[in-house]
């Protein structure tokens, strides 16, 4: 499968509100880096399922629209606005993810997204 097809699958993944059908889009390596205001970084498929169930509990509804997908190789960089309701509060997001796949499967992401516009949304800042 396409680099392109891997991440775009990953990404409507998140639609279902299943962490298992997240996680089948990753290896066991899994290096998910976030970048920014609210940053948090880990390592490994079992830590990021652990991640999963709270955040998808949290922000219900949660879907990516995709704006812009470029691809070379292994490497794939989304654009992309995340839609989502914690916490009974709507919110858009903006924010860029660098992904590297590797025989069919995410092997890295780093998530650059605006958690100041985030903490408005939901009234804490």
């Amino acid at each position: 499968m396409k680099s392109r097809n891997v991440v775009v699958k990953f990404l409507e993944s998140f639609s279902f509100g299943d962490p298992y059908k997240v996680v089948d889009h990753v290896t066991d390596g899994f290096k998910n880096r976030q970048m920014g205001l609210l940053a948090n970084s880990f390592e490994g498929k079992q830590e990021y399922l652990s991640r999963l169930h709270p955040f998808l509990n949290k922000f219900k509804n949660l879907r990516y629209e995709i704006r812009k997908v470029i691809s070379e190789d292994s490497n794939v960089v989304v654009e992309y606005t995340l839609h989502a309701t914690p916490e009974e509060h709507d919110i858009c997001v903006n924010g860029v993810m660098v992904f590297v796949v590797d025989d069919s499967l995410i092997s890295e992401r780093s998530d650059y997204w605006d958690g100041l516009t985030y903490l408005r949304q939901v009234g804490l800042y």
